[in-house]
Parts: structure tokens; C-alpha cells; sequence
């Protein structure tokens, strides 16, 4: 697991521009928070904790970061 948030967020942007759906996330996440909600929910995931405007390249790898440090920080604390 990645420790360094900004450190993510630039391998995810690079990884946008080989992966079609995560940079059309990229894409329509800078028009609205719900489209970023639309497309995380199309590739599978629940879109109800990515349901933030992107305003930058690097805040959906920094989001994602959060998203998974808190998942994890959470299945720590009860006993997995």
C-alpha cells in the first residue's frame, strides 16, 4: 500500500491515459461530481464515496487514495 497520497495520484493519472474508462472519469469529473459518481458506478464500484468535482489531474488518484487508506484503516480497527 501506498503511503505518499500525491505519489498515487500522479500512477493514477499516468495510468488514465491508458485505461479509457478511469480517463473518461478524469474527464467528466471535472463537469460535475455526479458524473464522477456515473462512471465509477459503470466500471463496478460504488460511486457513492467517489462523488467529488475534480478540479485537477491529481485530485482522483488522491481521492482514491483516501477512499482505500480509509477502507483499510477501518477493517484494521475491527480485527481483519
Amino acid at each position: 500500500m501506498y503511503r505518499d497520497a500525491v505519489a498515487v495520484a500522479k500512477s493514477m493519472y499516468r495510468m488514465s491515459m491508458v485505461q479509457p474508462s478511469l480517463r473518461l472519469a478524469y474527464l467528466l469529473g471535472s463537469v460535475s461530481a455526479y458524473m464522477t459518481k456515473c462512471v465509477v458506478d459503470a466500471i463496478g464500484f460504488n460511486g457513492s464515496d467517489f462523488r467529488v468535482r475534480l478540479d485537477n489531474s491529481l485530485m482522483g488518484g488522491v481521492l482514491l487514495s483516501a477512499v482505500t487508506t480509509s477502507s483499510y484503516l477501518d477493517l484494521r480497527r475491527r480485527g481483519f
